[in-house]
């Protein structure tokens, strides 16, 4: 950026009347940009914005070493980023490649008017392993080097983007500490050197189901140029959102723009919550027990009602819902306080902080209606589950009790059985047995002594009887009862005391 002598100071009351600065030399000793290959391997040391004692150079490195998966350095996948510029004519968008020449120049900004706004869209999803998860960024290594430096990111903004429970902050970089910028200048009431140079913040809900987002953005206090890049899923969504929402706006506040991408965030976990409402309604219609009581479908059969895994599947995809609207809800918190961080004068908009906040602060209150919607579903999910363990139970005890009631009716009929065949198995026995002898051969004349079997074979039959049945053994247990004579048996108690009274007794008469 020139040296201007009419530029504006800015604190963190608003901004100042165009006053002369002195311009304060001051050696850069920060490595080179650019090594031989063109490929930016000195970041992030080489981010002016780099703040030392703050930010963890070697855990952004590590974490593109070891968790990130690119793709390969001899990979013909062409990478066509996705620009969108917000500039005093509307919007715009183009693919940026980063085989052109001026890609560096593009993402410095330098081809930009005072005011304007530049977005950089990146894929990036969170990919699971066996025993780990990585990063998967949608181009090379070297392309995402090259972002980084080329566009000044803190290594900050790395390390958030790898964080799988959601984040958000600011960070506001003064003109004294900032490194290798024209922009080093000092007021000369400015002892302390609070003059701002820009205002760093980042964004970063929960991660949900299969959905990550993430946006880092900078606005420049000189300039008032402002770069941001979102990195994640449903690009192409929040493209279009900036596209028609910004088309006839001019150079909009960089919180109308973090509204409008942040509200895309929030309608697709809408959208989600949605989804898994039409499925809690189709388990609800499987057994007619609803508590909205508009389900059209008739309750299946209870001999076909099973606890299936869609019902675990959906109370899992809702707690993902409730910990991702609270995540979104508090988000919005942050971004109503930190509204006015960045003044408004100066944009050709009537935009005013009340007017931030309250938009903020309307998005918040949906996510937390939308946080109990989702615990609402997870209730009636929980219903349904009860309700068909019930259903359940209630049909096998009903099965249960139809088998005993067979099974006792097989019983009735087996000791009928067994009954007449104990009852002829005596006269079988006898019948074969008498019959080599009893009649005469050739002819039908009975022996007269036939007789001997009708006698043996009636009190046989009778004996075999009454021990089969269940009187004989109450009879039994009668008798031994009867004829059994027990002593009453006496306690310790009793015999302790019938020895001390014999032992007094010999006492007295030995007197």
């Amino acid at each position: 950026m020139e040296n201007r002598s009419d530029i504006l100071s800015i604190d963190s009351r608003g901004v100042k009347t165009p006053e002369p600065f002195k311009a304060v030399a001051v050696e850069d000793n920060s490595p080179p940009r650019v090594n031989s290959d063109h490929h930016f391997s000195n970041w992030p040391y080489n981010c002016c914005y780099f703040v030392p004692k703050l930010m963890n150079a070697e855990g952004a490195i590590s974490l593109l070493n070891h968790d990130a998966e690119f793709h390969p350095a001899d990979s013909n996948t062409p990478e066509h980023l996705k620009v969108v510029d917000l500039t005093e004519t509307g919007s715009s968008s183009f693919d940026l490649s980063p085989l052109e020449s001026e890609f560096d120049d593009l993402l410095q900004l330098s081809d930009l008017n005072h005011g304007s706004t530049r977005i950089l869209f990146i894929s990036q999803k969170r990919r699971y392993h066996k025993n780990r998860t990585t990063n998967r960024y949608g181009l090379k290594h070297s392309t995402w080097l090259s972002i980084l430096s080329s566009g000044d990111i803190p290594p900050d903004v790395v390390q958030l983007i790898h964080e799988n429970n959601g984040c958000w902050g600011a960070h506001t970089s003064y003109c004294p500490d900032v490194r290798g910028k024209s922009c080093r200048v000092k007021s000369p009431d400015d002892s302390l050197g609070q003059t701002l140079c820009a205002y760093h913040i980042w964004l970063k809900p929960r991660p949900w189901w299969n959905e990550e987002h993430f946006v880092y953005a900078r606005h420049g206090f000189h300039s008032r140029k402002k770069l941001l890049l979102v990195v994640g899923t449903s690009l192409e969504a929040q493209q279009q959102r900036l596209l028609s929402q910004f088309h006839s706006a001019t150079q909009p506040h960089l919180f109308s723009v973090l509204l409008a991408l942040t509200t895309t965030w929030t309608k697709d976990l809408e959208e989600f919550v949605w989804e898994q409402d039409f499925d809690t309604q189709r388990l609800e219609s499987d057994t007619g027990w609803s508590t909205v009581g508009h389900t059209q479908l008739k309750p299946l059969p209870l001999d076909k009602l099973a606890l299936r895994k869609d019902m675990v599947f959906t109370k899992d995809a809702l707690s993902h819902v409730v910990r991702a609207s609270e995540s979104l809800s508090e988000l919005f918190i942050f971004l109503s306080k930190e509204v006015r961080t960045i003044p408004c004068n100066g944009y050709n908009v009537n935009l005013r902080y009340n007017q931030l906040k309250d938009a903020f602060l309307q998005q918040g209150s949906k996510q937390w209606h939308q946080k109990r919607q989702a615990q609402g579903l997870i209730g009636r999910i929980d219903t349904q589950w009860n309700v068909i363990s019930a259903l359940m139970a209630q049909h096998t005890n009903s099965l249960n009790f139809q088998i005993a009631r067979d099974s006792r009716i097989d019983t009735i009929v087996m000791r009928r059985i067994s009954f007449v065949t104990i009852a002829f198995l005596p006269a079988t026995f006898l019948a074969t047995f008498f019959s080599m002898s009893f009649f005469t051969s050739g002819d039908i004349t009975a022996n007269p002594t036939i007789w001997i079997y009708v006698v043996c074979v009636i009190p046989l039959t009778l004996a075999i009887a009454w021990q089969s049945s269940a009187r004989r053994w109450f009879a039994v247990r009668w008798v031994v009862s009867k004829l059994q004579k027990k002593a009453p048996k006496r306690s310790d108690f009793f015999e302790d005391q019938g020895e001390g009274i014999q032992m007094a007794r010999n006492s007295l008469h030995m007197a």
